[in-house]
């Protein structure tokens, strides 16, 4: 870039290099003297060079606290994410805008479910394209992770779909897990509760056919316990290992879980056999119950 004029500098503007447009991509600087004081309470302003045209756009760069908040709860700075910024009055005023996520009108993104019909279609009708040769399973399973990164990329609810990947994230299921034909339904449960109570979300991830085959809970009863899944859920979802629960709180805790049956051939269905689950006390640090 050429030198800035102080005149500049005061307008927190950057002027654009005077040797031309670069042939190489993208050119974009900004004043590099201003305090942070400035920077929190203005934003600045950056020229890129158009490749298409040759020629520079002025491009408004957010301030210092609208980018925290950009940068935190969205995937990426765009022209639609800029203006919705400036039309709630800045970051803070956005992200509780965003709070409100079924307020926020998403027409796009929700119109391109429809670019994968079987994403409506229920577990047990996912199964049998699977299985008549429709569509098989990895596609199927596929055509929720296409879905899933076009909605962030999309989505005018960015704060929204950072917390689905969150929650996601953490009782993660991979999509062409086992359970496979159950991860839609998956997804949704995470959906619902993304926004809402911790507690209500565990519950629904937990009993959810595509967790407990993911973790083996599905197949667990009083007379062959699998731990895996009642380890995970103190492990990683919830408490973590510092909490200081022993193994035989991991065993209540997979106690607790069993009597499921989960069917992954066909058809796809949840069954829960009492006279396959335990009976009897059991302590999971602060929690007691007869079971």
């Amino acid at each position: 870039p050429g030198v800035v004029p102080s005149s500049v500098i005061s307008a927190n503007v950057v002027s654009p290099s005077s040797t031309g447009p670069s042939s190489r991509g993208t050119k974009v600087s900004w004043v590099t003297g201003l305090t942070k004081s400035l920077s929190n309470r203005f934003s600045l302003t950056a020229f890129h060079n158009d490749l298409a045209t040759g020629r520079f756009m002025v491009i408004k760069i957010p301030s210092t606290t609208a980018r925290h908040y950009i940068n935190r709860f969205s995937y990426g700075y765009t022209p639609a994410l800029r203006s919705a910024v400036a039309k709630a009055g800045g970051g803070r005023e956005w992200f509780n805008d965003q709070l409100a996520h079924t307020k926020v009108v998403d027409t796009r993104a929700d119109a391109m479910k429809a670019w994968f019909p079987y994403l409506r279609s229920s577990s047990r009708v996912r199964q049998s394209a699977d299985r008549t040769g429709k569509r098989n399973g990895y596609e199927l399973s596929m055509d929720l992770v296409r879905w899933t990164i076009l909605r962030r990329m999309l989505s005018n609810r960015q704060l929204f779909e950072t917390m689905v990947e969150f929650w996601s994230n953490l009782l993660h299921v991979p999509a062409n897990s086992d359970g496979w034909m159950f991860r839609v339904s998956y997804d949704t449960t995470i959906r619902r509760h993304a926004l809402g109570k911790f507690s209500d979300l565990l519950v629904g991830a937990t009993m959810h056919p595509a967790m407990m085959v993911f973790l083996d809970s599905a197949r667990s009863t009083k007379q062959a316990i699998n731990e895996n899944h009642g380890r995970e859920l103190l492990e990683l979802h919830t408490v973590g290992v510092g909490a200081g629960y022993s193994e035989a709180e991991v065993l209540s805790s997979a106690r607790i879980l069993t009597g499921y049956h989960v069917e992954t051939w066909q058809p796809a269905a949840q069954v829960y056999h009492p006279d396959r689950h335990w009976t009897g006390p059991v302590k999971v640090l602060g929690f007691k119950s007869s079971n």
